[in-house]
């Protein structure tokens, strides 16, 4: 699955039924970058099939939505139809995130 890139606003516009995780990143953090493998093989995951991945630029996009309680990067949320379940802070490993996807499924 393509992980899209969205600003607030555009992320503000999509359909939030069903199972999205939301990372939230910038171009010049190192942990991020660390991080971008392990996010971007979880969203391949035939096992997670219709779950929307998704991802905002926080520095390119700074208009940071108020729901989104942000104090380091990267920052991970899962929504179910809309509603924030979890938030991961920092990088986690393909298997960690995995896991956590899976609670909401």
């Amino acid at each position: 699955m393509t992980v899209n890139e969205h600003s607030w606003e555009s992320f503000n516009d999509i359909d939030k039924k069903g199972l999205i995780v939301l990372k939230a990143w910038a171009d010049w953090c190192a942990a991020c970058k660390e991080y971008d493998p392990a996010f971007e093989s979880v969203s391949e995951n035939q096992e997670l099939e219709g779950v929307l991945f998704t991802s905002i630029n926080v520095a390119q996009h700074e208009n940071i939505d108020p729901s989104y309680v942000i104090s380091g990067i990267p920052a991970t949320f899962i929504l179910v139809d809309g509603v924030q379940k979890s938030k991961i802070e920092g990088g986690v490993s393909d298997s960690q995130l995995t896991e956590e996807i899976r609670k909401y499924l």
